[in-house]
């Protein structure tokens, strides 16, 4: 995981430098124009797929609820969006997770209708679940359960590729997720890893 945000980064960090030592190109140039033309421009996601939560068995079906946008400059944007986990099992219950995110968005143009991006910045999981845990009484066992509603904070990461429609939609294949290293629980669902298919909106 420590190597994929260090590419990720590094991912980023390049295509920073190379968006600002990019020289203008003809307006018909097909590429490039077309990349151009996102920039000061906002951008909505929509997706659906499965994620899965380090302490969870099993997997959730995955909602990108929403992420909106800004493309700031050509390849650079940045962003604020919500994923869902509605349907995880943690300690054999039901459980759920809404995660948050705050990123920067590189992007690499191969050409007009195919770009590459990574993400970069910060998540926070907020999940629901039960814990159940055992007692004695009367010298007997017993079982109790408790609502838990572990929040985990971490860096976010995502990696995606995009297939441009127009200069309005495209649709985007997405892996991301949030590397949980602080939570408000000793019970926490810990780092999610989310894959969403989708439709991307632009205005």
């Amino acid at each position: 995981m420590k190597k994929l945000l260090f590419v990720l980064l590094s991912a980023i960090t390049v295509l920073s430098y190379a968006e600002n030592t990019t020289t203008n190109t003809d307006s018909n140039s097909s590429g490039m124009s077309n990349m151009m033309s996102m920039s000061n421009m906002m951008y909505m996601d929509f997706g659906l797929g499965l994620g899965t939560a380090k302490n969870w068995s099993g997997s959730s079906m995955a909602l990108n609820v929403m992420t909106m946008g800004f493309y700031y400059k050509p390849n650079l944007g940045v962003e604020l969006g919500m994923d869902m986990l509605p349907n995880g099992t943690y300690d054999d219950s039901g459980a759920m997770i809404n995660a948050f995110h705050l990123a920067a968005k590189g992007i690499l143009p191969l050409n007009s209708e195919f770009n590459l991006y990574g993400k970069l910045g910060l998540g926070i999981n907020s999940g629901q679940g039960t814990e159940t845990s055992e007692s004695m009484m009367d010298g007997m066992a017993m079982q109790d359960m408790q609502m838990i509603m572990p929040v985990d904070v971490g860096p976010y990461y995502g990696i995606g590729m995009q297939l441009n429609l127009s200069k309005k939609f495209a649709l985007y294949l997405e892996n991301s997720g949030v590397v949980a290293v602080s939570s408000t629980s000793n019970s926490n669902f810990g780092t999610t890893n989310i894959t969403t298919m989708g439709l991307e909106v632009r205005m």
